[in-house]
């Protein structure tokens, strides 16, 4: 080896206190992506938010200036969809309402799970968490 080591070929970039604090894009955020984009660096946004849908993150980073597609924005919900459909489990989907449409048709016929696969309002106290236990102890 003579040390020579290539330049990076992509730029990963956490969302949230990286390039947006608070709604708000950080200084220099929008210009670095798109520096990189003019580089032809591969640009991935990456967020583990679990409260708002890809389409709502990709359009709200969009609004602040970042020219993205949607296969560049990487958020844990999608990820776990994408994973739990890739090796065909069912899941008992206990999710914030506002990603809970991702999970739809993956919780099986018996729509087992917080919702049976529709978006529900937010049960009070711990109760959520009892109807999901409720279905683990049903089995498979």
């Amino acid at each position: 080896m003579d040390g020579w080591t290539p330049g990076p070929q992509a730029l990963l970039l956490d969302v949230q206190g990286v390039l947006v604090d608070n709604g708000v894009a950080l200084a220099g955020a929008v210009d670095t992506v798109r520096e990189a984009r003019r580089r032809g660096l591969a640009i991935r946004l990456l967020t583990n938010t679990a409260t708002r849908h890809h389409a709502q993150l990709l359009q709200e980073l969009r609004s602040l200036g970042f020219g993205l597609e949607a296969e560049e924005l990487f958020a844990a919900p999608l990820a776990a969809q994408r994973w739990l459909q890739r090796h065909q489990l069912r899941p008992l989907a206990l999710v914030h309402s506002a990603i809970a449409p991702l999970f739809q048709g993956l919780e099986g016929e018996e729509g087992a799970g917080q919702s049976g696969g529709r978006p529900q309002p937010p049960l009070p106290g711990r109760r959520p968490l009892a109807v999901g236990c409720r279905g683990l102890s049903a089995g498979p």
